[in-house]
């Protein structure tokens, strides 16, 4: 969740219509970095299409994958352009008893 919200802090957008509708996204196979890379290369790809996530709902199942469900609208954009998440630079770094993940955003 905070994976996302940071992107969405650099792209930037404002809501230009309020109506509302329901996606789902259910990371595939893969290690944890695979799964967040690729849920934020489809936010990334949404927001090309003017659509923004208002909330989500994160459920882990019992093979280690996540199914995501999002309330989403339009936006008019007015920030970065980011093109993708990549993997270089990408880290994850357990502290205490969560982990850290290093981002790197190709813009």
């Amino acid at each position: 969740m905070q994976a996302y919200e940071g992107l969405v802090s650099l792209i930037g957008y404002q809501i230009i219509e309020e109506p509302v509708w329901q996606m789902e996204y259910n990371t595939g196979a893969g290690d944890f970095e695979d799964q967040v890379i690729g849920f934020l290369n489809e936010i990334i790809y949404m927001m090309e299409k003017n659509t923004a996530v208002k909330s989500i709902d994160i459920k882990e199942d019992d093979k280690g994958r996540f199914d995501i469900k999002m309330t989403c609208c339009r936006i008019e954009k007015d920030g970065l352009l980011i093109k993708a998440v990549t993997y270089s630079g990408v880290k994850l770094i357990k502290y205490n008893q969560s982990y850290i993940m290093k981002i790197v955003f190709d813009v």
